[in-house]
């Protein structure tokens, strides 16, 4: 009698399909975990550069009219080149720390946005200058908002044109109508990117006026 059973060949065939197959299923998984991983990679670059640009707009709506009492000039200076902005901005508003336990907590502040360059590459700079009554006035805190910014550029809306500078002591101590301010970011966590994030908002100052004409000399 003859007995049932597979062939050497059947086996190898049935071993060839499987493996196979568990190839495919291990290619696309390992696609699949590769597109998450990317896309948790650039959601975590955008949502530092999210969360910083959210405290420049915090400080800039608090922001004090030049010239009251306990303020002092509104300054930015452009700086760079296009797309590696190293732009300044500097205030006074009134504002609040998370530590509520100091007595500077809360109130007037000088505040100061640069780009700065460390060992690591170049970060965003705020400097914070609280008790502004003392005599002499203390040395501001620094404090690093984020790193691998390779771009820091500001503008300046006066009611009817962008402007790359603004000097409150040329402007009669009036404020601009908005700001836009735009950070570049180089990405960190995604390796597949290679350009900059970029991210460009526009905070409106309640407390701006009209900026008088930008004259130039007769030649």
């Amino acid at each position: 009698m003859k007995r049932s059973g597979f062939t050497l060949l059947e086996l190898i065939l049935s071993t060839a399909i499987a493996a196979m197959m568990a190839l495919a299923l291990y290619s696309a998984m390992n696609t699949g975990f590769k597109a998450r991983n990317s896309a948790r990679s650039q959601m975590a670059d955008i949502q530092s550069l999210t969360i910083t640009m959210d405290l420049i707009q915090r400080d800039l709506e608090s922001i004090i009219v030049p010239g009251q009492w306990l303020s002092g000039p509104f300054d930015g200076h452009a700086m760079g080149s296009p797309g590696r902005e190293t732009d300044s901005l500097d205030f006074y508003c009134l504002g609040r720390d998370r530590d509520i336990t100091s007595q500077l907590s809360e109130g007037f502040r000088r505040i100061k946005f640069t780009l700065q360059t460390d060992g690591s590459g170049s970060v965003l700079i705020r400097n914070v200058t609280r008790n502004l009554l003392a005599s002499p006035i203390p040395e501001p805190d620094t404090e690093v908002l984020s790193r691998d910014i390779v771009g820091f550029s500001v503008r300046f809306y006066d009611g009817s044109t962008w402007r790359s500078e603004w000097d409150s002591l040329l402007q009669q101590d009036i404020l601009p109508f908005a700001i836009e301010v735009t950070l570049r970011k180089q990405a960190v966590r995604d390796r597949s990117a290679t350009e900059p994030y970029s991210i460009t908002r526009i905070i409106t100052l309640p407390c701006a006026a009209a900026a008088e004409p930008e004259t130039t000399d007769a030649q």
